[in-house]
């Protein structure tokens, strides 16, 4: 694999931030992506939460595509979720069936849960854009976590993508693990 194209785009590190914070961080780096990438659909593989679907849904007015298991954690009566279409699918089968120049992919919470071959194929398969929050590290090996999941190389995971923004936040545990929202596309 080759290094991120645009190697002058530091990764940042900032401490103390909420979820709240890294959902606006992660929302904000879409709307800079949609004003130098044609993105013409957001499917989404994966979130702990509707709010940032549905933030996405509002803030780009594009059409948002969930899968159904947020759907049904959340209720299929919420009003709230009117305006995303559901289907029942894998991250993987979400990639292999929605991939296409303009679609971006969305994930929060979600990437731990998947195994590094899974997750290498996630990203592989992906043609066009992604923006994610997850934990994970920024140097060494992915590794396992203690009480199971997953800590992925993520400035591994995009080399060769073009870097909208990257950035991490330290967790107070284990050392060495950081909060990630990232933010890439490819050519």
């Amino acid at each position: 694999m080759t290094e991120p194209t645009n190697p002058e785009k530091p990764v940042r590190v900032r401490s103390g931030v909420t979820a709240m914070a890294i959902m606006a961080t992660a929302v904000q780096q879409v709307q800079e992506l949609i004003a130098i990438y044609p993105v013409e659909r957001v499917v989404d593989l994966g979130s702990s939460s509707p709010d940032f679907l549905l933030t996405i849904a509002r803030q780009t007015g594009r059409p948002v595509l969930g899968t159904r298991s947020l759907e049904l954690r959340t209720g299929e009566e919420d009003p709230r979720l009117r305006h995303i279409a559901f289907v029942d699918a894998s991250p993987l089968e979400m990639v292999r069936k929605y991939r296409s120049p303009g679609t971006l992919f969305t994930s929060v919470s979600m990437f731990g849960h998947m195994t590094p071959t899974d997750v290498q194929m996630l990203f592989d398969g992906i043609s066009s854009a992604l923006t994610f929050a997850a934990r994970g590290v920024l140097t060494g090996e992915g590794r396992a976590r203690e009480k199971g999941g997953w800590d992925h190389n993520y400035v591994d995971l995009l080399k060769g993508w073009e870097l909208l923004e990257l950035q991490a936040q330290p967790r107070a545990k284990p050392p060495g693990v950081e909060t990630i929202v990232g933010t890439a596309y490819r050519r």
